[in-house]
């Protein structure tokens, strides 16, 4: 996820830097960096001004398959764990409750499954 992130704030700076001449540059040399610092950051803000719409178009699709892979993991580590079936689950139609169920029942705080079992390990003995 940090590489999209990256884009994305990487088409941020280009489009501070498009409306706000050398902004990164000065920012960069207000915080009292190198001088081989500044040039560097000056070389990347031109190149991220002029691709900002690619770096923010790439970036935003690599988060979105980014979330909705890590989604998929936390789901299918709740199956394994939970010993079910995909068909014996309901998943939840929007994501974000579905990603928030699976999360509170990965929590250490004992919850009840369907079929009875605690997600506490202490309780199980």
């Amino acid at each position: 996820m940090l590489l999209p992130l990256a884009f994305i704030v990487a088409a941020g700076v280009g489009f501070l830097d498009q409306t706000n001449a050398n902004f990164s540059t000065r920012t960069v040399r207000a915080a009292g960096l190198t001088a081989n610092l500044v040039n560097v950051v000056s070389q990347s803000s031109g190149d991220a001004r002029r691709g900002r719409w690619v770096l923010l178009i790439v970036g935003v699709v690599l988060l979105v398959y980014a979330a909705l892979s890590l989604y998929r993991a936390l789901y299918m580590t709740h199956l394994v764990a939970w010993d079910m079936t995909a068909a014996a689950s309901h998943p939840g139609s929007v994501a974000l409750p579905g990603l928030s169920y699976h999360c509170a029942n990965l929590s250490p705080v004992p919850l009840r499954s369907p079929r009875g079992y605690t997600s506490d390990a202490r309780s199980a003995g």
